[in-house]
């Protein structure tokens, strides 16, 4: 796992970083509305880092830091939840690393995710430039039960 912080001088290390990933998260700060802005530039600068072989079907997941501070808001819940449901149905929970609220749900979300992520590279990597399913010539590989986009 890798954390960068949000900053931007760390992009151009996305290379290293990213390659091979599983999963991605993205994360912003509720009292922050320029930081839930920055969601889309870190997703498309991850995608062309990274370079997974299906990025219309590579998982992410949201979260939305500093849920302790809900006095503070400045990005509505709805908003992000439009904006995760318009990015393809990204998963997305309001987290606090100060009180530990949805922390161990999100990240047991993203291993989940990512062994997912990693079940269609094994078992359907013929044919990752088709949507996976039943007419997939791997469906009858025992991990497509995992399997649920």
């Amino acid at each position: 796992m890798w954390d960068t912080a949000g900053q931007e001088r760390y992009q151009s290390l996305g290379i290293a970083f990213y390659k091979g990933a599983e999963c991605c998260l993205l994360v912003y700060d509720i009292t922050s509305s320029k930081s839930f802005e920055t969601l889309a530039n870190w997703k498309s600068e991850f995608l062309r880092q990274a370079a997974p072989r299906n990025p219309d079907a590579f998982p992410f997941v949201v979260l939305g830091n500093k849920a302790d501070r809900e006095q503070e808001r400045k990005v509505s819940t709805a908003k992000v939840e439009n904006w995760c449901k318009q990015n393809g149905g990204m998963k997305h929970f309001e987290t606090s690393a100060k009180d530990q609220t949805n922390v161990d749900k999100a990240f047991e979300t993203a291993a989940r995710l990512a062994l997912e992520n990693q079940m269609v590279t094994m078992y359907c990597d013929p044919c990752l430039s088709r949507n996976v399913g039943p007419s997939c010539p791997s469906a009858a590989a025992p991990a497509t039960n995992y399997l649920r986009r």
